[in-house]
Formats: structure tokens, C-alpha cells, sequence
């Protein structure tokens, strides 16, 4: 199950818990499959838990974004569209608390992000605000990335599809940079709420807008 979570945010409370069990379940256990299934486990949990080792009773903060972080980032954006950002102007400083408070929410909804564009208004700025939000918003989304980075995957087989692909609907965006990566002889099943993207990333994948590989 804890594949299905991609946060450490989530995962983390449950670590303290969970680690030391399987720890000890790993050095005592006599059957070797068995055993293997449990090392998978705790390395499943170290990775989206970002916990290199130890049994997670000692766990170093997360990372979270800052309003002097996400400023910066806005300051950029202006200058690649050829205008300059007073980073120190109160709307603008107020702005990018409330966008830090979203990056640390997973909040990357671009109709949320359009709100913050009334304070940036009150800059005298060329730019269109609402235009320097939606590029604010998809800049925070993907900031820390690996440069197209795809960890292992445990499972063995040929890939049928291993890509990067972000998809939109409407002005919602439903996955950033996500990665798909498909085995052959396999069968997978999507699971999510309404409305988070499931019908469109199958259409998607059906019209040929996300590049894989279908093998009969």
C-alpha cells in the first residue's frame, strides 16, 4: 500500500511504527522469500519516507518551502519576461507566504494559484499577474526534480512504456512530470477520487498523447 503514497509528508507519522517491526521481522525471519518481501517493504518506506536508514525513531525534518524561496523564484520569472519584481513590496511578500503554504499543501491547482495574482497587481509591473502566477505555479510543481530521473523499480519484466509526462485538464493540472513505467505480463489498476484524472489519463494514453509502447 505505501506505493500507492507519494509524500513523505503522509508517511512520515507511521515510520516510527511501522520501521522497527519490519526491522526485526527482517533479522529474525528463517525463510529467505519471505524475508525479501520484508527488506522490500523497508525499502519502499525508506525511499518515499526519504529515510536513507535507521529504523525512523530519529528522523530528520522535512524540507518545506519558504516565502523567500518562492519570492526568488517569481523575481526569475519576471525578469526572463523582461521586467524587474520589487521583492520587498509588502502584496509581493504576502503573495508568496500564501504560495509557500501551498506548495507545502501539494496544492499546484491553477485556479488557486490565479488568486494570488490580485496582490501581484498592485506592483507596477508589465506582465499580465494572472500569466506570472500559472508560470509561478508549474516553476514551484517542479522545482527539486531530478532531471528526468526514473528510480529502480523492483519488479522485473521488459517495459511495455518507462516515460515523463504532465497532464492538464482544462486549466486544472492533474499530473506534473509524472512518470509511467509499465511491465509486460502485468496488470494494473487505477485508483483515486472523481474527478482526479483517471478517465483522462486513459484517454490520454489511447489518443496517443502519452508516448508508450503497445505490445498484443
Amino acid at each position: 500500500m505505501a506505493k500507492l503514497v507519494d509524500s513523505a509528508v503522509t508517511v512520515r507519522p507511521f515510520l516510527p511504527k511501522l520501521l522497527p517491526g519490519l526491522i526485526k521481522v527482517e533479522t529474525s525471519m528463517g525463510d529467505p522469500e519471505a524475508r525479501g518481501i520484508v527488506s522490500k517493504a523497508i525499502a519502499t518506506l525508506r525511499q518515499i519516507g526519504e529515510v536513507p536508514e535507521g529504523d525512523g525513531s530519529d528522523l530528520p525534518p522535512l524540507k518545506v518551502a519558504e516565502g523567500g524561496q518562492l519570492v526568488n523564484s517569481l523575481a526569475t520569472i519576471y525578469k526572463k519576461s523582461g521586467a524587474e519584481l520589487l521583492t520587498t513590496d509588502i502584496s509581493v511578500t504576502y503573495a508568496s507566504q500564501l504560495a509557500a503554504n501551498l506548495v507545502n499543501a501539494k496544492n499546484f491547482d491553477v485556479p488557486q494559484w490565479d488568486t494570488l495574482a490580485s496582490y501581484l497587481s498592485f506592483c507596477l509591473s508589465t506582465p499580465e499577474p494572472t500569466l506570472m502566477t500559472r508560470e509561478w505555479v508549474v516553476a514551484s510543481a517542479t522545482e527539486g526534480d531530478d532531471d528526468g530521473e526514473v528510480p529502480e523499480d523492483e519488479e522485473e519484466g521488459e517495459d511495455l512504456c518507462n516515460c515523463q509526462f504532465s497532464l492538464a485538464y482544462g486549466a486544472k493540472i492533474l499530473l506534473n512530470t509524472a512518470v509511467l513505467r509499465l511491465k509486460r505480463g502485468h496488470r494494473y489498476g487505477l485508483c483515486g477520487k472523481n474527478g482526479t484524472g483517471k478517465s483522462t489519463l486513459m484517454r490520454a494514453i489511447t489518443n496517443g498523447s502519452v508516448d508508450m509502447l503497445i505490445v498484443l
